[in-house]
């Protein structure tokens, strides 16, 4: 059960490594800024986009898609670069039939989470699409530094991601390979993501000819330029789901059915194959609860839900009441005890919560249709719920704080919402907090994305959550104090290398009994490690979140 009094401690844990969002230049020389955005050269820190002098970076076919799934194929082999072995496992039809683990999860759609049948679903259309047109059509269009996605106990590094694009229009399709990449210190101290850090400050600096090889050379082989021996490679398979990462899709393969093809999220990772070095398999979408949770409107038939998915309810609603929400009003919590009124950037940025992995959907969908609503809405007898215990917190009356902001920040949290259905949605307090006493409303993605096929950014990107990474990965640089190492088990080291041990296990061997007999435990001590990493506190906020 989650307690009331767990938050401040949490925060007090971490708070020694969260930096203010509002920092001033001359606190973070690091992120300077021009009319309220990060100069060119400061935003090469959080993100490279394939456009202007930064497409150098993705010239002469670096970065191709061929060549991340390549690298993803021959690190899962365990071989060397240029090795016999290597060429055999990136060959033309490995690639194929490791892509062709995606492409089938869009029509194989019975999905169970711990037990309880919670359906995808059917997308005809991605299904349809042969893996050799995403090795011909996926562009790389953006990278970008997620160091503030580390747990506090620094176990990795935070993600480092690359986004591939393709289509026009109502053929769209973006993969994001979300790396966790490996702290190169087994110790898990700070100073070993210190390094990885200070590659990325040290890009501001740096001639944009210099930019290609020194990014490639961190992706790829793992070399951050300085000098010590090179880390894990970014796009090394382990580091997109054995044990933690994994790959992201944003779907709208529509052709001329708009209304029953709708803007979705979904998520896959790496696991060892059989027949194959490694795979594909689905996964929960991290912080997005399924919308029906929130309400007892009558099961619809579909989704293959059962009386076990309805009984989810209750303990949903109960946590929520009792641990989420308070979550979800931390930022308001801290600013009134300031005895002042929390910025919009603060609510943007900090704004977590923990939502068990067993609540979370296998999809998140971002577009309203006449058949498709994935909105979180409470029922009448929740928001009386939610505004009875909001009374409890004594937040200023003036705020006018209600159960409507505690769904929509719930909603921002997940990824349908913060790609579209919570643009413009009401998230903070109604009391003087900007202009004229203005709303704070969730700052808006591009009409289903955060980066299009031309590398073009939100405005939620551009004025809220870069600035805010950047601001993070400064005060990390400038002090990069050691966070409480409490937040994970203690055999949870253990566990981390047994997965490694097998996975390392089932490259060696050739037979195929002995891997089919390791794989059924693999997977659990993958699930239940994964699990722990979700409820882990964060190096940079309270909970971490995708976005």
């Amino acid at each position: 059960m989650l307690m009331r009094n767990l938050m401040p401690a949490m925060i007090a844990a971490v708070a020694v490594s969260v930096a203010s969002v509002g920092a001033s230049a001359q606190d973070a020389p690091l992120c300077s800024k021009q009319d309220g955005k990060l100069t060119p050269d400061a935003l090469r820190t959080v993100v490279i986009q394939n456009e202007g002098d930064n497409a150098a970076v993705f010239a002469n076919d670096r970065f191709s898609f061929r060549e991340t799934i390549q690298h993803i194929l021959g690190t899962a082999s365990g071989a060397q670069p240029g090795t016999d072995k290597w060429k055999l496992a990136t060959a033309e039809n490995e690639q194929i039939t490791f892509l062709t683990s995606l492409l089938r999860s869009f029509h194989q759609i019975e999905r169970t989470n711990n037990g309880v049948r919670n359906d995808a679903t059917l997308r005809p259309n991605e299904a349809d699409i042969q893996a050799s047109k995403l090795l011909s059509d996926m562009r790389p269009v953006g990278l970008f530094n997620r160091l503030d996605l580390a747990p506090a106990s620094w176990r990795y590094c935070g993600e480092h991601r690359v986004v591939y694009a393709m289509g026009t229009k109502t053929n769209r399709m973006f993969l994001i390979f979300e790396a966790a990449v490996d702290n190169p210190d087994p110790t898990h101290s700070a100073a070993g993501c210190l390094r990885i850090a200070n590659f990325w400050a040290g890009l501001k600096e740096r001639p944009v000819s210099e930019l290609p090889d020194a990014l490639h050379g961190f992706y790829y082989r793992g070399d951050l330029g300085d000098g010590l021996t090179n880390v894990a490679s970014v796009l090394d398979s382990k580091h997109f789901g054995v044990p933690f990462g994994q790959i992201r899709g944003n779907l709208f393969m529509a052709a001329d059915d708009v209304e029953n093809n709708p803007w979705m999220l979904r998520e896959w990772r790496t696991f060892p194959d059989v027949n194959a070095g490694t795979k594909l398999v689905v996964d929960t979408i991290k912080a997005n609860p399924i919308a029906e949770l929130f309400n007892d409107k009558p099961l619809a038939n579909e989704h293959g839900r059962t009386q076990s998915f309805a009984d989810l309810r209750p303990e949903f609603q109960s946590r929520f009441i009792i641990g989420n929400l308070r979550e979800l009003i931390e930022v308001d919590l801290q600013a009134a005890a300031e005895n002042r009124v929390p910025t919009g950037d603060e609510i943007f940025n900090k704004l977590s919560a923990n939502f068990d992995d067993r609540f979370n959907d296998f999809e998140s969908i971002s577009q309203v249709t006449p058949t498709e609503d994935d909105n979180y809405e409470a029922d009448r007898e929740l928001k009386e719920k939610i505004e009875l215990e909001l009374a409890k917190y004594k937040l200023p009356a003036s705020w006018q704080l209600t159960s409507d902001h505690i769904m929509n920040r719930a909603e921002a949290l997940s990824c349908g919402g913060c790609h579209n259905l919570s643009n413009d949605v009401i998230t903070g307090a109604k009391s003087p907090v900007g202009p004229g006493g203005e709303a704070m409303n969730w700052p808006a993605a591009l009409a289903f994305t955060h980066i299009d096929e031309k590398a073009k950014m939100s405005k939620a990107l551009l004025d809220h959550f870069l600035p805010a990474r950047c601001e993070n990965l400064a005060t990390f640089v400038r002090e990069p104090i050691e966070i409480a190492r409490h937040t994970f088990s203690l055999d949870s080291d253990d566990t981390q290398t047994f997965i490694r041990d097998m996975s390392a296990r089932i490259e060696q061997t050739t037979e195929a009994s002995e891997v089919t007999d390791i794989l059924p435990k693999l997977a659990n001590e993958i699930s239940q490690i994964r699990a722990e990493d979700a409820r882990a506190v964060g190096a940079f906020r309270a909970f971490r979140r995708t976005h």
